[in-house]
């Protein structure tokens, strides 16, 4: 069973990865804290699916797990563009576009902290 509590945030975003495509993701926030929490858990859709589908695993590490959840879809999936050229896309490619998600995620809580302030 999935754990029914509420997020106390969600922070949508998109950004681009260093080869111009654009990503799309989703923060999540336990319920009760602030964006300052002890780890965050990056769930990744994987090829032939979209990070939606991940909505029930991300919301129950957020609301029973304390964690800080980003998701998003992987180049050419859900809402994130197609790459530009498809035989251009790699493992690292994917690795990259990880980090660079993780770092928007990360300026998005701290710009929602420092309105918070």
């Amino acid at each position: 069973a999935h754990a029914t509590g509420r997020m106390r945030d969600e922070y949508p975003g998109r950004v681009r990865a260093d080869d111009g495509a654009l990503l799309s993701y989703n923060v999540r926030v336990p319920p009760g804290s602030s964006t300052r929490v002890p780890g965050v858990v990056l769930y990744v859709n994987g090829l032939s699916n979209a990070c939606f589908q991940l909505t029930p695993l991300a919301d129950d590490a957020c609301a029973r797990g304390g964690r800080v959840v980003v998701t998003y879809d992987m180049r050419g999936h859900g809402m994130s563009e197609d790459p530009n050229d498809y035989d251009s896309v790699t493992a690292t490619t994917f690795a990259r576009d990880a980090w660079t998600v993780v770092d928007a995620a990360r300026r998005a809580l701290s710009a929602s902290d420092a309105d918070a302030d």
